[in-house]
Order: C-alpha cells, then sequence, then structure tokens
C-alpha cells in the first residue's frame, strides 16, 4: 500500500550520491505546486495528488531519500552524499524559481544528525538551516506550506502491518504513546520561529493520535505500510481534511477554486 512515487521512480536515491534527480509531475493544470521533502513528504502525494485533481493543479514531485531539504551537511558517513543530500536544497530552490510555482509544500523526517553533532544537538542548526531554505522558496514568489511529520510507529513496533497481522484481536499492542512515537521536528519548528504569513503550517497528527496515544489502525485502516510511513490508503483518506486546513492557513482564493 505504497504511493505511485515509488514505482514512478521519482526519488533521487542515496546509492548514487543523488546524481539523478527525477522530477514526477501529476495532474494538468494552471495552478503549478511542488512538493518537496524525503520519503514523509513522497507519503503525502497521494492526498496531494488527490486535491491536485479536485482543484485543477499540476503537481510537481522533488523528493529525495533520506536526505532532509535544508542545506546543511547531514552524517550520512560518507563525504559525498552529505554534500550531494545538502546541494540538493539550492538545486530546488533554482527549480522553484525557474518554474515559478504557487505553492510549495513540503514535509521532511529527520533520521539523520548535522555533522559534528548528536541528535539532540541537531535540532537547533537543523532548524535554522530550514529557516533559510523555507525562506528561499518564499522569496522566489511562491506560497509555503509545511506539514508536520507524522507519528513514527518504529519507535516502538518493528513493523505495522506485521504488528496488525500478528495481534488482530488486541490491536492496542499497535499503538504507542505520543510521548514515544511523536518526532521532532525541525522544520515545522522552523515555521514557527520565522512567523511569516506566506510559510505556514499544517498537522495531522490529531488524525493518528488521541490524548497521549497514537494509533497503527485508524478507522479500519492500517495507517503505515512500514514501521515509519503512512500507507496510501490513509493518505488518502486525509485529502479531503488536508485540503480544508490548507485552504485554511493559505492566503491565496486561486489556489482552492474548484475545477
Amino acid at each position: 500500500d505504497k504511493p505511485d512515487v515509488y514505482a514512478d521512480d521519482c526519488f533521487a536515491e542515496q546509492g548514487d550520491n543523488y546524481a539523478k534527480r527525477p522530477v514526477c509531475t501529476y495532474g494538468e493544470g494552471k495552478i503549478k505546486v511542488a512538493i518537496v521533502g524525503n520519503s514523509h513528504a513522497g507519503q503525502w502525494v497521494p492526498a496531494v495528488k488527490s486535491i491536485a485533481e479536485k482543484r485543477g493543479w499540476k503537481l510537481d514531485t522533488y523528493l529525495i531519500s533520506r536526505c532532509a531539504v535544508m542545506g546543511e551537511l547531514q552524517s550520512f558517513g560518507e563525504k559525498a552524499s552529505s554534500e550531494a543530500c545538502a546541494e540538493y536544497a539550492n538545486w530546488t530552490t533554482e527549480q522553484i524559481e525557474k518554474n515559478d510555482y504557487d505553492l510549495v509544500i513540503s514535509s521532511s523526517r529527520q533520521s539523520l544528525t548535522i555533522e559534528g553533532e548528536d541528535m539532540a544537538g541537531s535540532e537547533a542548526p537543523a532548524q535554522r538551516g530550514f529557516e533559510k531554505t523555507l525562506r528561499a522558496w518564499k522569496d522566489t514568489g511562491a506560497q509555503v506550506a509545511v506539514i508536520k511529520d507524522t507519528p513514527f510507529p518504529g519507535s516502538t513496533v518493528d513493523n505495522l502491518p506485521d504488528c496488525v497481522a500478528q495481534n488482530e484481536q488486541e490491536l492496542s499492542k499497535c499503538s504507542g504513546s505520543a510521548e514515544e512515537w511523536i518526532p521532532v521536528d525541525p522544520q515545522f519548528d522552523a515555521v514557527k520561529s520565522l512567523a511569516d504569513p506566506r510559510i505556514v503550517s499544517v498537522s495531522m497528527n490529531d488524525k493518528f493520535c488521541r490524548e497521549e496515544t497514537c494509533y497503527g489502525v485508524i478507522g479500519g485502516v492500517v495507517g503505515y505500510w512500514d514501521h515509519s510511513h503512512i500507507s496510501k490508503t490513509m493518505a488518502e483518506d486525509l485529502a479531503k481534511p488536508l485540503d480544508s486546513r490548507l485552504q485554511a492557513v493559505l492566503d491565496n482564493d486561486k489556489l482552492f477554486a474548484s475545477s
């Protein structure tokens, strides 16, 4: 139950040091939208595709495996990937400016440390990197919307579908505490720090968590296809509320005119 971006080979891959930078395009329309980030941006493509079809958007993907797109050197264990990851942020800004996007949507999982830091020490420099990159995207004339990173079952569950298969009568074993599952998100924090009306954020995490518990199965839907990424079905189910929340925070009527 993966998004089509995997079958469509839409990711820049670490294996070739991100030498290939594919861009996949979905839909047609005068409104141009880019979705940027690592696999935790890719997981939202089914929802954004659905919105694009409804709204008459042309959607381009700028997706890269593992790399958090914010321009800082991250610890890959080898220099070439670290430098190529950092350069990807500059390249995406160039593409956004060249293609004159109306909206840039981004989301990111921070799974790598900043070089020279541990994970806790990486939060502040990563946030500064995201602030710089988000401002650069906005300065192209686009509006920018960040989707807060989703809960991470991998903190307590090796594989969510396997957990469901093994515990069909006791699905609570496939849930976890919000404290354990809600990840750090320096990109989301960067939006709050910038306090710029053209750089906004939305969170969908209330669809996964209630009070202090986050769930792997939501409304009868297996929410993740592995230990980390939301399923295509879950993303499609969230298209309508995501559309509403983006419309509430983005000051751009033409984005939300039905096609």
